[in-house]
This record gives structure tokens, sequence and C-alpha cells, in this order.
């Protein structure tokens, strides 16, 4: 029997008897047939694992005199990822230098009013360029079927 004493709360030891687990033999083998494919399971995903451990251990080794190198084709191999981050990210930061300038511009009290005009219009312009990119092909349209008929209406009193 295990005894497990509780003390403290102002009182004396109190011992409680906690009964012993009893896991019959067939029981524990049934377990260990249960868990053996989840063993096989751990051992075929690690075993890969510290292979390339090892084996980039091995490497680090007899590279260690070619650290030039290495770090070269490791820039190589980074670079078009460190550019896609630079590309992902410029709008934040051309945002947040906007974020920065306007803000400093509302610093000064007679400046308010142009740092708002200019938050405003830097805000807007995306907007009113994608509208005029929409509608300018068709006012074009328009204004060359407007040539279109005033020609033909010309030609018809002419005639």
């Amino acid at each position: 029997m295990t005894t497990l004493q509780l003390t403290g709360f102002g009182t004396a030891t109190t011992a409680f008897r906690l009964p012993q687990p009893t896991i019959s033999r067939e029981a524990r083998l049934a377990a260990g047939l249960a868990a053996a494919p989840f063993i096989g399971l751990a051992f075929i995903v690690a075993l890969p694992i510290a292979g390339l451990a090892g084996l980039a251990a091995y490497a680090a080794r007899a590279l260690h005199a070619r650290r030039a190198a290495i770090k070269d084709i490791a820039l190589f191999f980074a670079a078009p990822l460190v550019g896609l981050v630079y590309i992902a990210l410029m709008p934040l930061v051309g945002l947040g230098a906007l974020l920065w300038t306007a803000a400093k511009a509302l610093r000064a009290e007679r400046a308010l009013v142009q740092g708002l005009k200019l938050a405003g219009a830097v805000l807007v312009a995306p907007v009113i360029g994608l509208v005029f990119i929409v509608a300018l092909p068709f006012a074009g349209l328009a204004t060359l079927m407007g040539y279109e008929l005033r020609h033909a209406f010309a030609t018809r009193r002419s005639a």
C-alpha cells in the first residue's frame, strides 16, 4: 500500500492509504501490443529526421573550412525569399511613412488643415485613378460615337 501524507491548514498529519493498482500480466501485454504500431510509427517519423540531422552535422564539419562559400550559397538561395518579403512589406512601410509624416504635420497647429487635405488626397488618389481607368474607355467610346453620329447626320442633311 502507498501512503500519502497531507499536512497543513493548522491540523495534525492526516494519512490516506491509496490502493495499489492491480494490472494483470495479460493487460500489460495487450497494452504493449496496442502501443507497438505507435512506437513503430514514432521510429518511422524520427529516424529520417535524425538521419538528416546527422548528415547536416557531418556536412558542417566537412565544409567548416569553406564557410564563406557556404554563406554565399545560402544567400543565393535566400535572396528570392528576402526580395519577396521586401515586396510584401513595402506597402506597409509606405503607409507607416505616410502616417509618420502626417503625425509630424499634425503636431503643428497651422499645418492641421494642410495635413488633413494631403492625407485625404493621398488616400483618395488611388480611388480616383481606378475610376479613371474604368470610366475613360467608355467616355472615349461615347466621344467617338458622338463624332460618328454628328458626321452621319451632317451627311444626311447635306444630301
